[in-house]
């Protein structure tokens, strides 16, 4: 890393205006030592760099799509429990609007069915659909969806075009949790691999598949705000390197991630351990909900898990999950409520457990467990009795409180 820090400023490119779309030295490192050979490991496809364009996180990036391939107020299909964040992505500037895809199976990802039941459902409110966003592996399931589930979204996408007065419908696969994928001794049972949706279309995106990365969640440097977008239309790559202007990586931070991602030994072994703290925090958090009897998705990559609580709420509504994390905010335990993700019912909660160290997760892991024996101990209607003369009671949830990380 020292090395490449002092090749940050290594020449004049370091301090002049040059291409938005990113230096050829970060496209370049990226297409060959990221896709090439990662994405598309074991086939005779290559991506080129021109296809590569680097923006100031994915968020940038999900935004310059959003508005350049969608009319307003048109609906995006994201099957449902989905990233709580992509909604302000979609709507704040854009305008569009965030479409839950509600799924038979959630952990098998959606179908055709699923995607034209939510279509006509958008269509009856008035909404023409002009995108369809995968997260693959999921947030906040944790999950890896199956080369035939990617395949069937995007031949779903492309058939529309079939229908009378249907517009292209764009998809967007963000694939930035693809490098944390990993094999707990408590999962050793699945089999499904990630794949790319790079390699389930044989490196032929089209104009109309694009792909998202980043080097925030797989090499944990959120910081170093450096998002990247395959994609092979013509146009898309053109107007972004006008718009980038806005949202582009400084050169030196550029060429340092294009020399940290040049050496194959500093990768793979940063990515092995990584994937090895993983599990090890992944483990704490899955023997902690086991030993409750609280269900959760047995994840295969990425930073969270996806839990059902609803055994533990007051009532099986919003308003009583609201009540659950009021009570783990008073224990200083923040996590994502799944009616920010529009899951399907009250009581699901994504753990971030890589948010946190595993000395830290272990403590919270034990607030958890206190908040839970507690509840089924002395149940609610006591509880709240219990606190009402210091606490205006559970079911109020502190004001400007955030649990999405």
């Amino acid at each position: 890393m020292k090395k490449a820090a002092s090749a940050a400023f290594d020449g004049p490119d370091s301090f002049e205006y040059n291409n938005m779309a990113g230096l050829e030295c970060l496209r370049k490192a990226l297409a060959e030592n990221i896709f090439n050979r990662y994405f598309l490991n074991g086939t005779d496809h290559t991506v080129s760099p021109d296809d590569i364009v680097c923006s100031s996180g994915g968020s940038a990036l999900l935004n310059f799509l959003f508005t350049l391939l969608a009319n307003e107020k048109t609906a995006v299909l994201i099957p449902a429990p989905f990233y709580a964040a992509f909604e302000n992505d979609m709507k704040v500037l854009a305008n569009l609007v965030p479409f839950p895809v509600p799924l038979e199976d959630e952990i098998a990802g959606p179908t055709s069915i699923d995607l034209d039941r939510a279509k006509a459902a958008a269509n009856a409110q008035g909404l023409s659909v002009s995108m369809l966003l995968l997260t693959n592996p999921n947030n906040p399931l944790g999950v890896i969806y199956s080369f035939s589930t990617i395949s069937s979204c995007i031949g779903w996408a492309r058939n529309q075009l079939d229908q009378p007065g249907v517009n292209t419908v764009h998809v967007l696969v963000d694939e930035i949790y693809a490098l944390s994928e990993f094999e707990s001794d408590l999962d050793k049972k699945f089999e499904q691999k990630f794949v790319s949706a790079a390699k389930v279309l044989n490196n032929r995106l089209g104009d109309d598949v694009h792909i998202l990365w980043g080097l925030s969640k797989d090499f944990g440097s959120s910081g170093f705000r450096c998002g990247v977008l395959y994609t092979q239309n013509e146009l898309v790559k053109k107007a972004l390197g006008s718009i980038n202007m806005f949202a582009a990586i400084g050169h030196p931070l550029q060429k340092m991630i294009a020399h940290m991602l040049s050496d194959d030994k500093f990768v793979d072994t940063y990515l092995g351990r990584a994937r090895s703290d993983l599990v090890a925090s992944y483990t704490i958090v899955a023997s902690t909900l086991t030993s409750l009897d609280l269900p959760f998705v047995e994840a295969r990559a990425g930073i969270f898990l996806w839990a059902d609580f609803s055994s533990l709420l007051p009532e099986m509504s919003w308003e009583g999950e609201e009540a659950l994390v009021s009570m783990f905010f008073e224990e200083k335990v923040v996590m994502t409520p799944g009616q920010s993700t529009r899951a399907k019912k009250p009581g699901m909660f994504r753990i971030c457990y890589a948010w946190v160290g595993p000395e830290v997760l272990q403590i919270a892991m034990g607030r958890i467990k206190a908040v839970a024996d507690k509840v089924k101990l002395t149940g609610w209607i006591d509880l709240e009795a219990e606190e009402r003369d210091d606490r205006s009671g559970w079911g109020v949830r502190r004001r400007g409180s955030s649990y999405a990380h």
